[in-house]
């Protein structure tokens, strides 16, 4: 007897850029948080990771990936290599504490110690070089567009000045100047988009812009705060011929300040948050920033400050929000949550409970979100939909799509049918018959969502196999 099964799939088509998805802290060299990359929708945990060791620092801590969509975190006295599966590629473990996160850059992943040094290996696990900082190093390097590694270190108990040092890819150093009466970096610096300018806090209650090249020091703005290191990372954009350099700091007794400076150092304009603030803002390319706060507050505002929405979550921290490619913002949770939001009005779109402590998300080259949560534990988030077999047929269902460049594979296992694909509007883009498999080139048609249709004999007696599926998928 001739059954038939029906599946549907939809396919997702997305132009991204060559190279790693989520290559340094917050994206990019200028802090920006923003990917060109679509996250997939109805995410779930798909795999975890528990570390050797509990890593502390969820706030601020964050993964980072390669051009093979390998992951690289700290975690507590590890530093850990994984693949996109969660499975332990390379680890790397010393008496000292990994801090920050790391960045990557032409096969090398760079990550700093409490032991005092910047280390570079390999992205197969082999050291390369590493480099002696004067103090313990708590905040990630940053890379600029030309190669360069800029990384800042703290302090001790008796000496107040900390310095932050250019290095060429070999390790060589490139500069070092240091800032005297601060209290340390703890944050990551920020690259202009044209790698001529670094904007970094040493904790002296400055932020400076420094000339790359010379490691000259431009201009330097004093916030007022009773504390004189911030944990707000710098970040930069220029919308048009305007440039923005955000940064919040902790504040006095009364709360912290959400700050915006023009390129020259003048304060554009500050606002006040009641409470303090340890979060690295997250900038839209279409003009909006997105401040968090330790009064669990997430705020949207304009370049003129005007606020656009802000939203309350449970009592506790945020982690550093980010976009995604269709706008949507995602932010961690001390109560617990990952939360998708609607960039236009602030609403929850999804919310995913990983039980505590989630920090700051980054999203994959195949829209998949990781996340660390807890005591250092690595989740995968991804759409798990699959196709619901009919218990009353005894075949397995097999559906598989895979893709090699812009051609994407539809196998169907050892069947008969036809094919229909079709895309948003309705329109039917391609027909045709299948047997076993069937390939489908898409470098003649835009980005979008695409709809595939398969209807595929059986010689199975006693029910009928069917169902449906949602496989999103990259170009």
């Amino acid at each position: 007897m001739n059954l038939f099964i029906s599946f549907t799939v939809m396919i997702i088509l997305v132009s991204i850029a060559s190279g790693s998805a989520w290559p340094q802290y917050m994206h990019d060299a200028q802090n920006t948080g923003k990917t060109d990359i679509c996250i997939q929708g109805d995410l779930s945990v798909s795999w975890t990771y528990v570390p050797p060791q509990a890593a502390p620092g969820w706030l601020w801590n964050q993964p980072s990936l390669d051009d093979d969509g390998n992951i690289y975190y700290a975690a507590g006295y590890y530093f850990v290599s994984l693949n996109s599966d969660g499975e332990l590629r390379w680890s790397v473990h010393t008496p000292h504490v990994f801090m920050g996160p790391p960045a990557l850059n032409n096969g090398f992943v760079y990550f700093p110690c409490s032991d005092g040094s910047l280390y570079a290996y390999t992205q197969d696990g082999t050291e390369s070089w590493s480099y002696p900082m004067i103090h313990p190093v708590n905040g990630g390097p940053s890379v600029g567009p030309d190669g360069t590694i800029y990384i800042g270190d703290s302090i001790t108990e008796t000496v107040f000045t900390s310095y932050l040092s250019a290095l060429n890819p070999d390790g060589s150093e490139k500069w070092k100047i240091s800032f005297d009466d601060a209290d340390g970096f703890n944050t990551a610096s920020a690259v202009d988009p044209s790698g001529t300018r670094i904007y970094a806090a040493p904790g002296d209650s400055h932020i400076y812009s420094i000339d790359t090249a010379t490691g000259d020091k431009i201009w330097s703005y004093e916030y007022n705060s009773i504390m004189n290191i911030v944990y707000s990372s710098p970040a930069v954009a220029d919308f048009g011929s305007s440039r923005y350099i955000v940064f919040g700091d902790l504040g006095n007794m009364s709360g912290g300040h959400w700050r915006i400076l023009d390129e020259n150092g003048t304060e554009r304009w500050t606002t006040s948050i009641p409470n303090s603030i340890q979060q690295t803002a997250a900038i839209d390319p279409a003009g909006y920033f997105y401040f968090g706060s330790n009064g669990s507050v997430l705020k949207k505002v304009d370049t003129s400050g005007s606020e656009i929405w802000s939203r309350s979550f449970s009592q506790g921290y945020l982690s550093n929000p980010i976009i995604e490619g269709n706008g949507k913002v995602l932010i961690g949770t001390e109560s617990g949550f990952l939360h998708i939001l609607d960039q236009s009005s602030g609403s929850t779109l999804e919310s995913i409970n990983l039980g505590s402590d989630v920090g700051s998300p980054i999203v994959g080259s195949n829209g998949e979100v990781y996340v660390l949560y807890g005591n250092g534990i690595l989740a995968c988030l991804e759409n798990t939909s699959s196709i619901e077999n009919d218990p009353s047929s005894s075949e397995e269902n097999i559906l598989h799509i895979s893709r090699t460049g812009s051609t994407y594979k539809i196998c169907i296992g050892d069947r008969v049918g036809e094919c229909t694909i079709y895309n948003t509007s309705g329109r039917t883009v391609l027909s045709s018959s299948i047997q076993n498999n069937l390939f489908w080139s898409t470098s003649d048609h835009p980005a979008g969502i695409y709809l595939v249709r398969v209807e595929a004999e059986t010689n199975v007696s006693g029910g009928v196999l069917a169902g449906s599926a949602k496989i999103l998928v990259v170009r």
